[in-house]
């Protein structure tokens, strides 16, 4: 079955539906954009508790005998304190560092060991891409994030620096904007005088929100009053537990009823796993049920994912219907192809020992840090230029020429499932021994039977849209890999190290395609 119709992504009974209407909003140049903090989590910036927990931290750190160890401490045993009032921590943290605040600011926002590259992940490309695809375009998203990864996702499509519209600069101009709901304060240093400006500017503490639900003409609520009010809105990364967010929803929905003209909305949650008692777990359920009710009456609709994972994939079922989604994504693969390595032979013998070299180092990497045990090897599956896959390049000598594995990927049917699934979704995703019953493609040896586990992660070509293009595929013996769950920390660290490994091999081919093999080799 397709895993387009088989629902991959695990969305809600109602997902088929919603997931129609959105598109069409989409389509019809009607689809807004309102983005919270988890487009911005996985590269390491802080969620709401850890951000004010880190406010904490830096505040109580500047003075703390004891270091960075007694200042997590302390901050955690003040917010037990303070029994879950979080925003009144900020009022407090800005109380006590007074006209350093931005300093503590810059420090728990960006001054994190979790956060090692300042860069857009796909999600923020492909739901950038939707915003500019829009017909006609609306090339404007809003945001409660202060960070400017926004910025940087659109400056990197378009080549041009689109503006951040916020309560300190309201001014718009023509083109992509980023409009920052909740204040603004971008990764790169923009001087003391204008940190401190743009840090007394944020909506972040009880505070805060008690102004702007007592100021009804304020900027930011009049900005998102006339989103929600003008467009039907995709919320991402937001679990609508704002409540400047909840207060105007409530408003619009109550006051359009009365005149029967309500924009619906719609809000993408992530499903609760049902684990625990048989009562945490009907509890979960209920819960689940009764947010739909409640939202669905104040006009938002809700797509449920399994996991975060799957919004590169829901932003891509957004943008292309089912019938075009094969067509459209190879015509990109075959763009991202030409223009990576147009004139490269996968077959030469100089490249093909380089790139075995290469995969064997990434290799040697990923079993010493992983502690892998038996037999392991990595293999490229790429897109070539007429749309098929082949395995390009592999870690075993003459593997890649022996056995390329050619195959058309479609939604609905797989060759190589442990790769193609990797394509439709893209996630990393691991699997077990799958069947050896499994025919190999016209013309080529078996399949290989000494595995036990496959870990499979996806290049994206992010200009276009986060459209995945390549797969690393890791084949391991290794029985404990094998009953490793897919969520652990050492699968986290494969999948760091593999997407490592993917970016060296494109590089390889780049400098292959330009005349530069051995310099980049």
């Amino acid at each position: 079955m397709s895993p387009l119709k088989a629902n991959h992504a695990i969305l809600s009974n109602v997902a088929k539906e919603v997931l129609r209407e959105v598109r069409e909003q989409h389509r019809a140049g009607r689809l807004g954009f309102l983005v919270g903090a988890g487009l911005s989590v996985p590269i390491g910036l802080p969620g709401w508790a850890a951000f004010n927990e880190a406010l904490l931290e830096h505040a109580i750190g500047r003075h703390a005998p004891g270091g960075a160890a007694q200042a997590r401490a302390l901050s955690r045993a003040y917010l037990d304190l303070l029994q879950g009032q979080s925003l009144a921590a900020v009022d407090l943290v800005r109380q006590r560092v007074g006209a350093d605040f931005h300093v503590v600011l810059r420090g728990a926002l960006y001054e994190r060991e979790q956060l090692r590259k300042f860069q857009p992940t796909e999600v923020h490309y492909a739901l950038s891409k939707l915003a500019l695809e829009g017909d006609p375009p609306y090339p404007c998203v809003h945001t409660t994030n202060y960070d400017d990864l926004l910025e940087l996702t659109l400056q990197n499509i378009t080549g041009r620096r689109p503006r951040a519209v916020h309560a300190g600069r309201r001014s718009s101009a023509d083109g992509p904007r980023v409009v920052h709901l909740h204040g603004y304060f971008p990764f790169d240093d923009a001087g003391v005088a204008e940190e401190k400006r743009l840090a007394a500017e944020l909506v972040a503490s009880d505070l805060d929100y008690h102004r702007l639900s007592n100021e009804h003409t304020s900027w930011t609520n009049r900005e998102l009053m006339a989103l929600l009010d003008s467009r039907s809105v995709l919320i991402v990364g937001m679990s609508l537990t704002d409540p400047n967010v909840r207060r105007l929803l409530a408003y619009l929905s109550e006051h359009k009823k009365a005149h029967d003209e309500a924009h619906e909305h719609f809000v993408i949650l992530q499903q609760r796993p049902l684990l625990g008692s048989d009562e945490q777990q009907r509890a979960a359920e209920m819960l689940d049920e009764d947010e739909y009710k409640f939202w669905h009456g104040q006009g938002v609709k809700i797509l449920r994912l399994s996991s975060w994972d799957g919004l590169n994939y829901l932003m891509r079922r957004i943008r292309f219907t089912d019938e075009e989604w094969d067509r459209r994504h190879k015509e990109l693969r075959i763009a991202w192809a030409t223009q990576t390595y147009r004139e490269v032979d996968f077959d030469e013998a100089t490249l093909q020992d380089f790139g075995t070299e290469l995969l064997a180092h990434h290799r040697d990497r990923i079993v010493d840090a992983a502690k892998l045990g038996g037999r392991v090897e990595l293999n490229l599956f790429l897109p070539m230029l007429d749309g098929r896959y082949r395995r390009a390049l592999s870690s075993m000598a003459g593997r890649a020429a022996e056995a390329p594995r050619w195959f058309a990927p479609k939604h609905d049917a797989q060759t190589i499932p442990e790769v193609e699934l990797a394509l439709v979704v893209g996630e990393a995703l691991k699997s077990s021994t799958r069947s050896l019953r499994s025919a190999p493609p016209p013309g080529q040896p078996a399949f290989q039977d000494w595995y036990r586990s496959l870990v499979s992660v996806p290049y994206f070509d992010y200009p276009a849209g986060g459209i995945p293009v390549a797969v690393m595929q890791l084949v391991s013996s290794d029985p404990a890999l094998a009953e490793t769950a897919p969520q652990s920390p050492l699968m986290a660290a494969l999948r760091t190290l593999l997407r490592e490994a993917i970016t060296g091999a494109v590089r390889l081919l780049r400098g292959a395609g330009a005349g530069r093999i051995m310099d980049e080799a």
